[in-house]
């Protein structure tokens, strides 16, 4: 979590996993805290940044599961309120916090009350229950946190009798927290409420028609089903909303065509299958839907090369895979995962029989590419531009990476003198104006080098690796090509004649 130009995370070391924090240095990346002393783990969880404060999830071993807070020092992260009076009550079962105008927001239960919606400044006296909307005091707690106009929505299981139960609103005072609409759901975070423009959309059970795709304004007449994407009683459980151009997109099950890629305008008419990746009644197990540069990329299998990294600009013909990243047929999957965008370049984890590399995509098969020897990669992280990662690398173990893109990875040399990305003007300082030369006798080598300035190796993945354009190309050619890999710190070199 980025809060004030520094990446909070958690990680174990000899005392346990507790909170850390970095600069993206070396120098930079400390433990802040040994919240739970000694050995033992305090497990910081549900990271949120409010005003320039971090709050979190932690358990010291003597409050339980608690709301902590921290400014990035030692003295400074500490926890907010005691709220449960037990191992079983306070934020044991949160698994959400969210920011609202400068108000933090997650579920708690006090052991009195049950679980409801709590908030707080970060003070100690500041931190309450909006209100006891489940007055049966089952252990149903709020979930689907879901920002829109300046007011928090979010459902509430309600209880056994069905006291609270459906979608809700709060403006943070007891008097504004009411419910929109008696509905049935069965959400999980994933498949929660989602504001795409203004408009909520979530998966319920609203009665006759399953579990199917809804849409709210935040009013209870504008609470309403948009389509029976699976007729009858049958549920189409739409999960992973993202969105596209002002539409959201998602996967949804329908008993012809399996669970796959679906759109929807917000109308009946408009909310339509985007294309049947798998053909047939059987799912192509979409994941991962992220939004780069206006294209939907996302992991899917169709039966011919197993799960790998698609892309989709919301058309059927628009919608294709991006790259066999492990080729074998329908059972060999690469499974991309841990999907995120960092300044229009696809990061993911992916299995090509290396234990889940490190790769990066701009959706080009071309560009599709293997980042580095690290392997087990997940919790990938974008921060200003750099991605923050966790993974095993030889010879140092499970510890956090960084890719920084404001530090160039490749430099092309000639003469010793740089050549710039982009560069068409031909220098004798870099070697690239080779002179005049004899079309009948003369010839002229040239030798130059490419090295590596970043942490991972280097992968020269064009056909060929080196390649001339121009008017006059043909008057050149490669006498001695670069090695295809080069290592981090090190260079190959070509000639050309």
């Amino acid at each position: 979590m980025l809060v004030n130009d520094t990446v909070f995370f958690t990680s174990s070391a000899s005392e346990g996993r507790e909170l850390w924090k970095t600069d993206g240095t070396l120098a930079g990346t400390v433990r802040v805290k040994d919240i739970r002393p000694g050995s033992g783990s305090s497990y910081p969880t549900l990271l949120t940044k409010v005003n320039g404060t971090l709050f979190f999830k932690a358990n010291d071993g003597v409050h339980g599961e608690e709301l902590w807070k921290s400014d990035g020092t030692e003295i400074g992260t500490m926890m907010v309120r005691d709220i449960g009076s037990s191992s079983f009550d306070g934020l044991w079962a949160t698994d959400e916090m969210v920011d609202v105008n400068g108000t933090l927001y997650f579920s708690a239960d006090d052991g009195i009350h049950g679980g409801e919606v709590w908030k707080s400044d970060g003070t100690e006296s500041g931190t309450l229950m909006v209100r006891d909307a489940n007055t049966t005091n089952f252990a149903a707690s709020p979930r689907s946190f879901a920002e829109r106009n300046g007011l928090l929505y979010f459902f509430h299981g309600g209880g056994a009798f069905g006291s609270g139960r459906g979608l809700w609103v709060t403006d943070g005072t007891e008097a504004g927290t009411t419910r929109v609409l008696y509905i049935s759901t069965g959400l999980s975070e994933s498949e929660g409420l989602k504001n795409i423009n203004g408009t909520l959309f979530f998966m319920a059970d609203g009665g006759d028609a399953g579990t199917e795709l809804w849409k709210s304004d935040g009013t209870t007449n504008g609470t309403v089903l948009v389509k029976d994407i699976n007729p009858g009683w049958k549920s189409s459980s739409p999960k992973f909303f993202t969105e596209l151009n002002g539409k959201v997109y998602f996967d949804a099950a329908h008993e012809t065509f399996g669970r796959e890629l679906w759109v929807s305008d917000g109308t009946e008419i408009g909310t339509q299958l985007v294309r049947d990746i798998y053909v047939g009644n059987s799912s192509s197990n979409l994941s991962g839907l992220t939004n780069v540069e206006d294209t939907l990329l996302f992991s899917a299998n169709d039966s011919i090369h197993g799960s790998e990294l698609w892309e989709s600009d919301g058309s059927s013909d628009g919608t294709a895979i991006v790259k066999d990243i492990k080729p074998g047929g329908w059972l060999s999957d690469s499974d991309p995962s841990w999907i995120v965008n960092v300044n229009g370049t696809l990061y993911f984890a992916a299995d090509n029989n290396a234990n889940w590399e490190l790769w990066s995509s701009d959706g080009s098969p071309e560009n599709t590419i293997r980042r580095g020897e690290v392997y087990w990669t997940q919790q990938l992280y974008n921060a200003n531009g750099s991605l923050y990662f966790q993974a095993y690398g030889n010879g140092v173990g499970w510890e956090l990476w960084i890719v920084d893109k404001a530090i160039s990875e490749i430099a092309v040399l000639g003469n010793g003198q740089s050549i710039d990305d982009g560069d068409t003007v031909p220098s004798a300082a870099n070697g690239t104006d080779f002179g005049s030369v004899s079309s009948t006798n003369g010839s002229v080598l040239r030798t130059f080098s490419i090295s590596n300035l970043g942490e991972f190796a280097l992968s020269l993945t064009g056909t060929p690796r080196v390649a001339f354009t121009g008017p006059n190309a043909n008057d050149f050619s490669i006498v001695q090509l670069p090695e295809p890999t080069i290592a981090p710190g090190l260079s190959t070199t070509f000639q050309v004649l």
